[in-house]
């Protein structure tokens, strides 16, 4: 009973592991801490690894947890109710909850509205290149795409995690590169450069 715990906790720290990418922006919104994103990056090479012993650990748990459990011939007390955290019930909790943890980095992009601003009409602007330090997977560009929508002045915007940028169109009589900068900078990421194109 004690190893299925503590394969429970493997599996959720291992899930949370796998899916700081889109959980850190979550804890910046409401901690404010916008380096904290930046912090856990070393964690994308093996995020793939984490994601499987997440899962493997899962399966160990249950497969001990639907295994028959030897009889014991004494006179012990049998009526003891096992505690919550040892019960399928919690299990499959834990199941639940590690599988939308390890799904968020594939799930987030088709939740968020507004991936991308492409203006209807034809606005003359200024565009600039911001490399952003940060971003380890497709869904952190929804992140910053979200945030980049709420400014007045931002005309269109394509933001790549492959590139590791955002191309940005706006008009520099209604915001400046400065503030387009911090509101990226509130996402969690950090802009390291800006390129005039």
């Amino acid at each position: 009973m004690k190893n299925t715990t503590k394969l429970i906790a493997t599996s959720i720290f291992a899930a949370i592991a796998a899916s700081l990418c889109c959980i850190t922006p979550l804890l910046v919104l409401f901690t404010g801490a916008s380096s904290l994103a930046t912090t856990f990056t070393w964690l994308e090479p093996i995020k793939p690894y984490l994601t499987i012993l997440s899962i493997v650990v899962l399966l160990i748990a249950w497969y001990q947890k639907l295994q028959p459990q030897k009889q014991k011939n004494c006179n012990c007390d049998t009526s003891k109710k096992e505690p919550f955290i040892q019960t399928k019930l919690f299990l499959s909790f834990v199941t639940l909850f590690t599988l939308v943890i390890v799904s968020l980095p594939y799930t987030t992009p088709l939740f968020t509205s507004n991936p991308s601003k492409i203006s209807s009409t034809t606005v003359l602007g200024q565009t600039v290149l911001f490399t952003i330090e940060g971003m380890t997977c497709e869904a952190c560009t929804t992140h910053v795409n979200n945030q980049l929508s709420k400014l007045n002045g931002v005309i269109q915007y394509t933001t790549s995690f492959d590139s590791a940028n955002s191309i940005i169109q706006f008009d520099p009589t209604k915001i400046s590169t400065t503030e387009i900068q911090q509101a990226i900078n509130t996402t969690g990421y950090t802009v390291i450069s800006q390129k005039q194109q």
